[in-house]
C-alpha cells in the first residue's frame, strides 16, 4: 500500500508540473474540473491525471446507495489522496462510465438551461 501511496503522490507532483507548463493542458484541466466542481483542486488534478475523460465521479457507496447504479466488475478506481484520518491514505472513486443501472435507466448529467439562469 505504501508503494501505491507514493506513486499517487508522485503522480500528483508530476501532473501539477505538466499542467502548469502547458497552456493547453491547463485549459483541459479546467474543462474537466467544471464537471467535478465538488472535489478539491488537488483531487481534480488526480482525477484528470488518471482519467481525463471523467465526467461524474463518486465512491462506490454513493453510486450504490444513492444513485442506484453499480460499479462494473473489473472497473479500475481513480485513486485520491485522503488526509481526513490524520494520516495520508488512498480512497477510490469511479466515473459514471464505470457504472450501470439494473433498471437500464440512463444517467443524465445536470446542465445549465436558459430557464435556470435567473
Amino acid at each position: 500500500m505504501a508503494i501505491k501511496l507514493q506513486r499517487i503522490s508522485e503522480l500528483m507532483e508530476q501532473s501539477v508540473r505538466q499542467i502548469t507548463d502547458k497552456q493547453g493542458a491547463w485549459a483541459d484541466l479546467l474543462k474537466n474540473a467544471a464537471h467535478l466542481y465538488k472535489y478539491p483542486f488537488e483531487e481534480q488534478i488526480l482525477i484528470y491525471a488518471q482519467r481525463p475523460d471523467a465526467t461524474a465521479c463518486a465512491s462506490i457507496e454513493l453510486w450504490n446507495k444513492h444513485m442506484r447504479r453499480w460499479v462494473n466488475r473489473g472497473a479500475k478506481g481513480i485513486a485520491l489522496l485522503d488526509n481526513s484520518a490524520g494520516r495520508t491514505t488512498l480512497r477510490y472513486v469511479f466515473d459514471v462510465s464505470d457504472t450501470h443501472s439494473l433498471e437500464h435507466v440512463p444517467f443524465r448529467l445536470w446542465n445549465m438551461k436558459k430557464a435556470h439562469q435567473d
